[in-house]
């Protein structure tokens, strides 16, 4: 699976504007905006594989018909995409609502095979959380009108 990478700042590339001066003149105002972008699926596809962000969210929601708990992660401390993963029951176990805005590594270390839920082998995750400074509030999504959409 390919890591996730966050796009390049549109306006400024090497501290030199790609568009010309007039334009950039002309954009004036809409320089602090920046483009709110649909959340990526994330996908732990063999061990080793991890992920590091802030919790923005954990939502609620169905995954194949399915009730399932989306966790959404902030990479890089921005808030114009965010990284979606599905939650496995071991995940929601060790990942707490109390952690939303906090710094998060999840590592994936393999399954389980002795241990089945839902006929399927248990993902086995290594999660590490920056309880020692203070959760980015400023990351974190408002999923109350979102959750209203899966009742």
């Amino acid at each position: 699976m390919t890591p996730v990478q966050q796009e390049k700042d549109p306006f400024f590339e090497d501290g030199k504007p790609p568009i010309s001066v007039t334009e950039a003149e002309n954009l004036g105002a809409y320089r602090s905006m920046e483009e709110r972008k649909d959340s990526v699926l994330f996908k732990f596809d063999k061990p080793g594989v991890e992920i590091t962000g802030h919790i923005a969210a954990i939502l609620r929601t169905k995954i194949e018909g399915r009730p399932g708990v989306d966790i959404f992660l902030s990479l890089n401390g921005r808030t114009n995409q965010f990284v979606k993963i599905h939650a496995t029951r071991q995940l929601l176990e060790k990942v707490r609502t109390t952690d939303l805005g906090r710094l998060v590594r999840i590592i994936y270390k393999g399954e389980n095979t002795e241990i089945k839920t839902a006929g399927n082998a248990m993902r086995i995750f290594q999660v590490l959380v920056d309880t020692k400074s203070d959760p980015r509030e400023d990351l974190v999504m408002d999923t109350s009108l979102i959750e209203m959409f899966e009742e």
